[in-house]
């Protein structure tokens, strides 16, 4: 899935998922209720998400 195609499906920022994505801002620092969204619109847990 394109960063794009996640960014509609979650409704979170294509250049936020960018910066989670390539480290610029840590994964550890995602809201729950991010990694939530984005883990369920990639049909994985929250917890996998996460350093």
């Amino acid at each position: 899935m394109s960063q794009i195609e996640l960014s509609h499906a979650t409704g979170i920022k294509q250049s936020r998922i960018s910066e989670f994505e390539t480290g610029r801002i840590p994964t550890a620092n995602m809201t729950l209720k991010t990694a939530v969204t984005l883990a369920e619109a990639l049909g994985v847990h929250a917890e996998d998400l996460l350093d």
